[in-house]
């Protein structure tokens, strides 16, 4: 679990600026209307067509006045870790640095367990995130990688590629594409230097802007080279709750057909 929490962490939020500012890997749910102060999700697996909620992770998120996100909390389901991940930003709002902290629940104690740092262009249409193990004494080559992104003007990445810390071996690389209202249309992804087992997903919206179909397409073939089509996946988004600012408070996730998830949200405001 704890590796798909890492890769999820590179994620965006946009704030209006001469260029937009990149801020990292923030709040997924980035367009939430009104003013936010903090966001509690529990998303609970669904088992077997049940309605079981016993196995859950909860994620807490604290943000700013100016929209940011500063801290994130992680509790597992399976109550072996929480994770805290604290975000710092430089005056004009780019993130410069991502810290993830492990919380031992026996004795309350953190434990580090990495940092990503942010380093970028001149004109902020490309920036370098590194991220190292905090535990260990010298770079590792297994847990320890650089992404390099290209931006556009407002912020928003337009390509990125992944690389093992230290050397120039690619591990993952996506493209992005959006329509002309700025939001994410299309993503092509590909593993390893050679670009390996391609895919597209393709995210369509409701008026709200909320996601309600994610279609991925993996081939066989190399990098921006797909051949022939191996399988579709299908995941469906419904939100049969939304509050009196119009932000969803229940989400429903059907993949091939079937609940697969179940998030509920808490949404405080400042006043």
């Amino acid at each position: 679990m704890k590796c798909q929490f890492f890769l999820v962490l590179f994620l965006l939020v946009l704030s209006p600026a001469v260029f937009g500012q990149f801020t990292g890997d923030s709040y997924k749910d980035a367009k939430i209307k009104g003013k936010v102060d903090s966001v509690i999700e529990t998303r609970y697996l669904i088992d077997n067509d049940t309605t079981d909620r016993s196995r859950f992770d909860r994620f807490v998120y604290i943000f700013n006045e100016k929209g940011r996100i500063v801290k994130s909390t992680e509790h597992s389901m399976n109550g072996y870790f929480t994770l805290i991940t604290v975000y710092s930003y430089d005056d004009k709002g780019y993130i410069k640095e991502k810290r993830i902290d492990e919380k031992d629940k026996k004795v309350d104690t953190l434990s580090p367990v990495s940092i990503t740092t942010f380093t970028y262009a001149a004109n902020h249409q490309s920036v370098k995130a590194d991220r190292r193990q905090t535990s260990k004494n010298k770079p590792d080559f297994l847990t320890d990688f650089t992404v390099r992104i290209d931006l556009d003007k407002s912020g928003k990445r337009l390509k990125d590629s992944s690389f093992y810390f230290g050397t120039s071996q690619i591990t993952h690389r996506h493209n992005y594409r959006y329509n002309t209202k700025g939001v994410l249309v299309e993503l092509r992804d590909a593993e390893g230097a050679l670009g390996i087992i391609p895919s597209k997903t393709f995210f369509t919206y409701d008026d709200n802007g909320n996601l309600v179909k994610e279609t991925r397409m993996s081939y066989r073939g190399y990098y921006n080279k797909p051949q022939a089509l191996i399988k579709t996946y299908i995941r469906i988004y419904t939100y049969p709750k939304i509050d009196s600012k119009h932000n969803w408070l229940i989400k429903n996730e059907y993949f091939e057909g079937k609940l697969d998830r179940i998030t509920e949200r808490q949404i405080t405001y400042y006043k």
